[in-house]
């Protein structure tokens, strides 16, 4: 139902750490969604790539060192054949059980919503933005939705 693309560089070991510790997490989680990487560096490469394939059954692993990292990323969404996709940045961790990920992601599907943002920003879920709070601009907002698993904010 749904593949996971990413296309990154980590050349720093602090970043790398994450990188090993999350690849692990990503296999748990994601282990019947196939992957499609690109690790855009030749440093690190080996040791990104040995974490990537031995953690993640279903991957397509690249090392394409073009600059034009919106073309690379293009070119590896073109080859998903599920309806979804999922843009994971490499320092984003799963934080929290398979079965609480594929709960927010299947409420997602099934309410076929275009765009999925997974992150904790505490400060929008205070109830005035929930509410339908827009300090930044003045065009009216009808608040969130509350789901079983997230909310739901009508974008444009």
């Amino acid at each position: 139902m749904l593949s996971i693309v990413q296309n990154f560089v980590c050349n720093k070991e602090e970043r790398l750490d994450v990188v090993k510790r999350n690849s692990k997490k990503l296999g748990k989680v994601f282990s019947d969604t196939d992957f499609f990487i690109n690790y855009n560096s030749n440093i690190n490469l080996e040791v990104v790539k040995s974490h990537y394939l031995s953690n993640i059954p279903k991957i397509s692993l690249y090392n394409d060192l073009t600059t034009d990292w919106a073309l690379v990323t293009l070119a590896l969404v073109k080859e998903v054949k599920t309806p979804y996709v999922m843009y994971i940045c490499e320092d984003m961790e799963v934080n929290c059980s398979d079965k609480e990920m594929w709960n927010i992601l299947n409420e997602f599907i099934k309410n076929d919503f275009d765009l999925c943002f997974l992150s904790k920003i505490r400060k929008y879920l205070q109830e005035e933005y929930v509410n339908g709070y827009t300090p930044y601009n003045t065009i009216s907002s009808p608040g969130y939705e509350s789901m079983d698993y997230g909310y739901f904010y009508l974008g444009k």
